[in-house]
């Protein structure tokens, strides 16, 4: 049983539609300037830097890049974080070499940009890096479990699902 709270595993196929929805809104805005006018909406402004600056107040502003950014990050979190079908303990040690790896690989990438990138780019650079570390983690955690399969399957072990009956034998004895 893993002790690390984990999302119901049907979680994984809404956060694939919340991340489908995301990245085509972010798209649609910043390729093709998709600016909807019900997304023109007042918005509180703990800070706020555009042709002036105002602080803790009420602004107007189209809010398409928050909902995108949302839309992305609920579904990157939902994907990253739902359970597999087949939850084991050994998952918990894949998760956690996964997420330092990582976390490790995005601050190595956000090191070599304070050297190699500047001005507005370094600040996408930033942009960009809000979803750097769930989305590394998406993908080295689902190549650290496709290698686990492909090591059971060499190694005849077609079923990586614990049998009861060494737990519960182990227990008595």
């Amino acid at each position: 049983m893993s002790r690390v709270p984990l999302l119901p595993s049907r979680f994984r196929w809404l956060g694939s539609a919340l991340l489908l929805l995301g990245l085509a809104l972010g798209v649609a805005r910043f390729r093709f300037g998709f600016r909807p006018a019900f997304l023109h909406v007042k918005l509180f402004a703990l800070y706020s830097a555009f042709f002036e600056t105002k602080s803790f107040t009420l602004i107007e502003k189209n809010a398409t890049d928050e909902v995108a950014a949302l839309l992305l990050l609920a579904g990157l979190f939902a994907v990253a974080f739902s359970r597999e079908r087949r939850e084991d303990a050994s998952l918990d040690a894949l998760r956690l070499r996964a997420l330092f790896a990582a976390v490790a690989a995005d601050c190595l990438l956000l090191a070599l940009s304070l050297f190699l990138v500047f001005g507005v780019g370094f600040v996408l650079v930033l942009a960009t890096n809000m979803f750097a570390t769930l989305t590394l983690y998406v993908i080295i955690f689902r190549c650290l479990l496709a290698a686990r399969a492909v090591r059971a399957r060499r190694h005849g072990f077609l079923d990586t699902k614990p049998d009861r009956r060494s737990e519960t034998s182990a227990c008595t004895s």
